[in-house]
């Protein structure tokens, strides 16, 4: 970027003149062969021009400094894409935007323009500092270097002096030619991306608007590129359709960040990262296929995997086969991180004679078994471990789930947060008391409990003899608040569980019950996680989702002890009191696999009393039983103490399909097999149609009441047609359909009636199947700030991450394909949203319906086919996702669905933990 181009940039953007200082500071550092203040002024331009530009778009300002437009135009987007640091994914985005909100999501979502600023900001603030002995090499030096660098740049490249030209021993090239390499390379990419982008040719003159020969054959020759992409610019009819060629090709791209990357390196790296690769090449510690099976995106760039690993994969924290954990690695050893070396790279040199562990589950006591054998072969222990070892006892060193080593990192974090917990303890507002009641006879399983409690790091609680003992100490409180527990013998509170609960009680007081995560001791090394949604009052009902995870006011549960029959039973008694509850979003219980002493049959047994005491204590009536067997999972089917009427409210087009060779009129299946199938009568149609609807077409089907409505705007609008089919019903409760929708069960519309017997239900969905038995909707959560439907393409039959699809759930939505309301909770919260036409108008009813303070149930018992895939499932539309983000921006986060803990594309329930808050 030559002189003009800085002060260009630096006036327009920071509103101010460059100014260099004075010339005596403007010494000659001969480690680089280059003016410091030079070098300084090129990363500090770099560095404050895309920041600004960050506040510069936040802002909606252009570059002249006037006021971007409400939307965007072509104008703005390409002085976007042709001047960040963008991977092609991204610069593709950005002409799909159709709204700034969009744009700025893009842009700072992009991993390439996060690393470049954060590359350059590492050189920035450290390039005059780093000693000649760490300069690393970069590439082999080349004649052309010289050549494109005046071209390019408009100015010959100056060795200073002679004395600069010390050879380094390390590398045995001239530091002079290092630096040349360095920055004339850096240059070099980024002015061919500005000189690509502003189309303008190698010269300075404009390109054609149609390119020549000469240029395709200066682009190819001198820019890296795959041998497709070289075929793809010589057959390229435009300048667009070379710009997405390059841009889009993968060695371009790496190499960009290549250069970016060593540079940030350059700074604190104790060793060249040419040597650090040698030496991992060298360790056979690095499983290429292993990378690429694991890393499917890596396999499908079509990159080189050990490259990827060396230059990207470690800052994602990816591993480099299947005994070396990088993320655990650099929290158990940070001195590593410190030293600026690649992990592996650190083990293998240093670590390893340290008697690091390079994975929490593989220590050195795992690894000893191969050093004798290690020494024959001429291996390091770790690679005789990995290439001969495992292969010849595979059970033994099964694979670790993402939780085993989640939990291992966890744990490494939690030393570090001994000291902040300390000082929190001792400055505490309220210091709740807790009691602890141990269900089980005394020996090894009682002692590991009670082991556990003594290592609390928050002081005060006591060991309750019985539920009697407990209820005793709630009638002698005086000041101070006690909470009580009931654990299983067995049972292992972490040492900061007691913590977690009293700094939840600080920060709400007036909590009557804290339930938290917990998890399951396979073995001594395996471990399976329970992670939990927030409250969720109908779950409960099918299953035990709190187990013995959960923290009770003592005072409010006192009058309880003495009535229950289990701790289940505790917990449903205890929720129809208390008014205050919350989730504590980590694991701080551990269990053995069969914690309870009772037998699956007599837990069953108990469990079903206790949910039959819950519904005769709120007044319903119903039959519970097993609903998936071998397990404790139930099903609540409600014999419904009135029959209302309920109103369908069917939207429709009058469409026929195809599907499979065979015919079907949508609406006419829809009506004939709802009124054949169910056995609930009590049902009044509406159907809205179009206008073109020949009334003919179900003279064959007996429907007692049937209401047509006419809709004749021209502007497709489902929202309103749901609402005029509304205004026109005259049943208590409304149930809105899509007109390609079958019942699979007679019963399914008793068992989403049954549902709203609860007051604090407002909005009940359905389980819905594609016709090839795989499901539609089982349930809609949040991902990065979009809905979609979980489990989406799971067979009919699935049961679920903890009874997800099997059981009955609470969720923030349910899809409006089939969903049940009572109709004066419709229109309290107003009806479908019709600036809302055709997408996210049923997501947004849900959250009106939850933001009043009702509950959405999800009913897996009420099965429906969806006929949705047989048509093509266009993407929302724009206009409608702005909308949506700007009415519920609020609703960031999916109190159901934790995305840091669970997969988000799609959302399946798998555990794939992401960087979060602790």
């Amino acid at each position: 970027m030559n002189a003009n181009d800085l002060a260009f940039f630096y006036r327009i953007f920071l509103g101010r003149e460059w100014e260099t200082g004075n010339k005596q500071e403007r010494l000659a550092d001969d480690r680089l062969g280059q003016h410091v203040a030079d070098v300084a002024s090129l990363f500090i331009r770099s560095q404050e021009f895309v920041v600004t530009v960050f506040h510069t778009m936040i802002a909606g300002r252009r570059l002249e400094g006037t006021v971007f437009e409400s939307i965007p135009s072509a104008d703005h987007r390409d002085w976007i894409t042709l001047r960040l640091p963008l991977s092609p994914s991204s610069l593709v985005s950005i002409w799909e935007c159709t709204c700034w909100y969009e744009i700025h999501r893009t842009i700072f979502g992009d991993p390439v323009f996060e690393e470049t600023v954060l590359g350059i900001k590492a050189v920035a603030s450290q390039l005059g500092s780093a000693p000649a002995a760490r300069l690393a090499r970069i590439a082999t030096c080349t004649e052309d270097l010289a050549a494109l660098y005046e071209v390019l740049l408009g100015r010959p490249w100056e060795i200073q002096s002679e004395e600069i030209r010390r050879t380094d021993g390390r590398i045995g090239h001239p530091i002079g030619d290092v630096a040349n390499e360095i920055i004339g390379s850096l240059e070099f990419r980024l002015k061919v991306y500005d000189t690509i982008m502003a189309g303008q040719s190698p010269q300075g003159e404009c390109f054609a608007s149609r390119p020549e020969a000469k240029h395709k054959n200066w682009i190819v020759t001198r820019l890296p590129m795959a041998s497709t992409t070289r075929a793809q610019i010589a057959k390229a009819a435009s300048w667009h359709q070379i710009r997405r060629a390059i841009f889009g090709d993968n060695i371009f791209s790496h190499e960009i960040l290549r250069e970016h990357k060593h540079l940030a390196r350059l700074s604190d790296a104790a060793m060249p990262l040419d040597v650090q690769a040698d030496i991992i090449l060298d360790s056979l510690l690095f499983e290429r296929d292993w990378y690429l099976e694991t890393y499917r995106d890596v396999a499908a760039s079509g990159g080189d995997p050990f490259q990827h690993f060396l230059m990207h994969g470690v800052a994602e924290a990816r591993n480099p086969n299947r005994v070396f954990d990088t993320r655990w690695y650099l929290s158990a050893y940070p001195e590593a991180n410190r030293q600026g070396l690649n992990p592996l790279a650190h083990y293998i040199t240093e670590g390893a004679a340290l008697g690091h562990d390079p994975h929490p589950f593989f220590t050195t006591e795992d690894i000893a078994v191969a050093n004798s054998a290690a020494v024959r072969h001429g291996l390091l222990p770790l690679a005789e471990f990995l290439h001969h070892v495992m292969p010849q006892n595979p059970s033994r060193y099964s694979a670790f789930g993402p939780y085993d080593v989640h939990r291992a990192t966890q744990n490494n974090y939690r030393r570090y947060e001994l000291p902040e917990i300390m000082r929190h303890i001792e400055i505490m507002t309220v210091k709740p008391h807790f009691v602890v009641v141990i269900n089980g006879d005394g020996g090894r399983a009682v002692a590991a409990t009670r082991n556990s409690l003594e290592k609390q790091l928050y002081p005060s609680l006591h060991v309750a003899d019985s539920l009697t003992a407990a209820a005793g100490i709630a009638d002698s409180e005086t000041t101070v608040r006690s909470y009580f527990l009931w654990l299983d013998a067995g049972d292992v509170l972490m040492p900061d569980a007691l913590y977690e609960l009293a700094a939840a009680l600080n920060a709400d007081p007036d909590l009557d019950l804290i339930y938290f995560d917990h998890e399951v001791a396979l073995d001594h090394r395996h471990y399976q996680p329970m992670h939990k949604p927030a409250w969720s009052p109908d779950y409960l009902e099918t299953f035990d989702y709190i187990g013995p995870a959960a923290c009770f006011n003592l005072s409010l549960a006192a009058g309880l002890l003495s009535e229950v029959e289990s701790r289940y039973d505790l917990i449903l008694r205890f929720t129809e009191h208390a008014s205050r509850i919350t989730h504590i979003d980590r694991v701080l219980l551990g269990r053995p696999v069969g914690g309870s002493k009772k037998t699956l049959h007599e837990k069953q047994a108990s469990d079903m009393r206790a949910v039959a005491g819950r519904l005769q204590r709120t007044g319903r009536n119903g039959v519970v039983t097993v609903a998936v067997p071998g397990t404790d999972c139930y099903d609540v089917k409600i014999c419904v103490a009135n029959e209302p009427l309920v109103s369908m409210l069917i939207p429709t087009a009058a469409r026929v399909i195809d599907y499979e060779g065979t015919r079907i009129d949508l609406i006419v299946a829809c009506l004939e097999s709802i009124t054949t199938r169910s056995t609930y009568k009590n049902i009044e149609f509406i159907v809205v149609d179009n206008g073109d609807f020949d009334r003919d077409r179900i003279r064959h089907i007996k429907i007692d009441r049937l209401k047509f409505v006419t809709y004749l705007l021209p502007e497709v609008n489902i929202a309103k047609k749901i609402n005029i089919a509304a205004s026109h019903a005259s049943g208590d409760v409304l149930m809105i359909l899509n007109d390609d929708i079958e019942p699979l069960v007679d019963d399914w519309i008793e068992r989403m009636l049954g549902h709203l017997e609860k007051p604090h239900v407002g909005l009940v969905g359905a389980k819905l199947v594609y016709p090839n038995d795989t499901l539609q909707h089982v349930g809609v959560v949040l991902c990065d700030g979009l809905p979609d439907h979980v489990r989406r393409g799971k067979p009919r039959g699935d049961i679920g991450y903890a009874f997800s699809t099997s059981g009955v759930r609470n969720y923030m939505a349910v899809t409006g394909a089939v969903s049940m309301m009572r109709a004066r909770d419709f229109w309290s919260v107003g009806g479908y949203s019709e600036d809302l036409p055709i997408d996210f108008n049923d997501i947004d009813f849900s959250y009106k319906v939850s933001e009043s303070g009702f509950y959405i149930v999800y009913e897996p018992n009420a099965e429906l086919m969806h006929y949705e895939s047989v048509s093509a499932v266009k993407p929302p539309r724009p206009q409608d996702t702005q909308l949506f983000w700007r009415k519920w921006a609020n609703m960031a986060n999916d109190r159901f669905y934790n995305e840091y803990t669970f997969s988000t594309h799609p959302p399946t329930f798998d555990i794939a933990y992401t960087e979060r808050k602790h």
